[in-house]
């Protein structure tokens, strides 16, 4: 994605669900009517089927209604031009269905602040769109509430929402309403972010075996700064390099071996669901800035981690990297990096699993659970449960599938088993033919059994399984994919917004400040009263009883 490749990829997804005064809520049993004005005959499709209408819609099956209508959908596809009319799996849906699509192109925040600005003309539906105020829209009755469409109209929504029950508590409100129509990619890639790789063939070169604690890991780093693992007689090797502050590229992941996270995640994490740590008040907190200040300052870890773009992090890492040009030895990413000419299934990079720490602690953050949050349909649409019906025709777990992946034939095909398997070596995009991360109804027991993994999504699985004991810290930042989203009234909404963000942007500043320069033992005392002189104590009370009220759904 432009950047949602780093959002989302990082997936990076905001839940907000937002205390506010009460008005009507509209349900399934308050929805518009279906115009039926040209429709009494229930039981004539095409003179050759018979099957049960509300009005002008079959209640199932293909087409979804009889005679055609036209929807309004705002949408961000960040893998495609803005005509996705023209994509091959949205034109063959819309044929199937008998339902025309005006298609809404939205790239930022600010346009979605000037639609719900406007008095009427609202998109009937917004599909993978980000805004950190859906709940506080659907109480305020702009937004509709999707809990009873789902139960009588979307058997695909509501089967994901069964085998993964996590969503619904995810997905509702303070209100008890859903405004949030769920959706899903549970595959091993979707489920665990921010993963550490490491050259494995400087590994072999240099006899070293794969770090499984801190020291080990320090060991590998300076080996691959001394030892010219990549045989060009330069000392032009970067052990280590990352992202800072970046949910998939970032050093979020390698804080876990203390039993804290990064203030990139912000202050706090809730640990287990249950209590809220104060990460950056913790001793671990202060050993794991030293340990990072030392593979600064010996040069093991990128001098430009904490400045560098994007664009700049992709030209030393991504796959496009030629194999006689490779300098870094580890990384954190969302996928295996395979440059030049390997296959995958023989990839140079290969993943490391969650470090142990100084203690003998193990902890990770579950970044990225696959669930996403950012699809919810206006209350002013005229065809509530037509859309309903036509969202839950792609959450079809298969057909999901193929708006994500293209068409088979092209990008997969079926083995002998008749799994679902990737085609090796196809030139061009699936994106090309395809509408990336729409409603998705692909949940992880679907993904295990219908999927042959590649070498990727093994490794992922693989780490998956270590982290499944360990993967107690839960992140807490609203901007932030994979967070709980905690529900506050609207003083201490405000109370936050006084503080949090003073306090989280000192926190990653001196983080920063320290892994570059040091300091931190001599400043930790003082860092401490001003923690608490910027009320950090009172913000943790009150997402403590935020947590409770969460654990109690």
């Amino acid at each position: 994605m432009k950047k949602v490749l780093c959002l989302l990829l990082t997936v990076l997804m905001m839940f907000s669900l937002i205390g506010c005064g009460e008005k009507d809520k509209p349900t399934s049993e308050q929805l518009p009517s279906t115009d039926n004005s040209e429709n009494t005959d229930n039981n004539d499709v095409d003179n050759t089927e018979e099957r049960a209408m509300e009005g002008n819609m079959y209640l199932e099956g293909f087409p979804i209604v009889k005679e055609p209508i036209t929807i309004k959908v705002a949408a961000v596809d960040w893998w495609n031009s803005e005509n996705y009319a023209t994509l091959q799996t949205p034109k063959e849906y819309q044929e199937l269905t008998n339902i025309n699509v005006e298609w809404q192109h939205i790239t930022s925040p600010e346009q979605l602040n000037l639609i719900f600005a406007g008095v009427d003309n609202l998109p009937d539906l917004f599909l993978f769109l980000d805004y950190d105020k859906i709940n506080e829209l659907g109480k305020d009755g702009q937004l509709l509430a999707v809990q009873d469409l789902i139960r009588d109209y979307a058997p695909n929504v509501q089967k994901m929402l069964d085998k993964e029950p996590i969503a619904k508590k995810i997905c509702t409100a303070s209100d008890g309403n859903m405004y949030i129509i769920p959706s899903m990619f549970m595959s091993p890639g979707e489920m665990l972010r921010g993963n550490t790789f490491i050259n494995r063939e400087w590994l072999e070169k240099l006899n070293l075996d794969m770090p499984t604690n801190v020291e080990e890991f320090y060991e590998v780093l300076k080996a691959f700064k001394d030892g010219d693992p990549n045989g060009n007689g330069k000392d032009d090797e970067i052990p280590l390099s990352l992202l800072w502050d970046n949910d998939l590229y970032g050093i979020c992941s390698l804080f876990g071996p203390w039993g804290v996270t990064s203030s990139t995640f912000g202050p706090f994490y809730a640990k287990d669901q249950k209590d809220i740590v104060v990460s950056v008040m913790q001793p671990e907190y202060k050993d794991a800035i030293k340990y990072f200040h030392r593979l600064y300052e010996e040069g093991l870890l990128d001098q430009e981690a904490f400045t560098q773009d994007h664009d700049k992090y992709q030209a030393k890492v991504s796959a496009t990297v030629e194999r006689e040009t490779i300098i870094v030895g580890a990384s954190n990413g969302y996928a295996p990096i395979n440059p030049g000419d390997r296959a995958l299934e023989d990839s140079i990079y290969t993943m490391v699993k969650p470090l142990e720490g100084p203690k003998g602690k193990h902890h990770f953050v579950p970044v990225g659970a696959g669930i996403f949050t950012n699809n919810y349909m206006s209350a002013e649409t005229k065809y509530p449960k037509e859309i309903m019906r036509w969202i839950d025709g792609i959450a079809d777990s298969e057909t999901s599938y193929i708006w994500n992946n293209g068409p088979e034939g092209i990008f997969w095909q079926r083995n002998s088993d008749g799994k679902i398997q990737l085609i090796e070596g196809v030139e061009g995009l699936s994106s090309d033919y395809a509408f990336r991360l729409p409603i998705m109804g692909i949940y992880s027991q679907w993904y295990n059994d219908n999927v042959v993994f590649g070498k990727g999504d093994q490794s992922k699985s693989e780490v998956l399984e270590a982290v499944k004991p360990i993967g107690d810290q839960y992140v807490l930042d609203s901007n932030r994919a994979g967070n709980i989203p905690l529900q506050f009234t609207e003083e201490q909404e405000d109370f936050i917004a006084t503080y949090y963000t003073d306090i989280s942007q000192f926190c990653k500043n001196k983080e920063a400040e320290w892994i570059m320069q040091g300091g931190i033992e001599e400043q930790w005392d003082d860092f401490q009263k001003q923690l608490k002189k910027m009320k950090i104590e009172e913000l943790k009370d009150m997402y403590q009883k935020a947590l409770k009220e969460w654990s109690k759904k």
